[in-house]
């Protein structure tokens, strides 16, 4: 019953900010439409790149989990 946040981008969009700037907007027409509240995602640790789009629009770590065999950070946002 959580919305679950997630991104991908083409390697060409890597490291200028779409993500950060789409999951802004995603999160903005959230709080408007929904009313907000709690959101979560799920990120591989190695992935070091989505740790920090994930902590850049308000996602703090909240527990471990496994997904498909391996283990995931998951980050959860209110």
């Amino acid at each position: 019953g959580t919305p679950e946040a997630g991104w991908a981008l083409h390697p060409s969009a890597f490291g200028k900010g779409y993500a950060t700037e789409a999951m802004q907007a995603v999160l903005k027409d959230h709080a408007e439409r929904l009313g907000g509240g709690r959101v979560v995602c799920m990120i591989n640790p190695d992935h070091q790149a989505s740790i920090r789009v994930a902590e850049k629009i308000g996602f703090r770590p909240w527990t471990t989990g496994a997904y498909r065999g391996a283990t995931v950070n998951l980050y959860e946002r209110d």
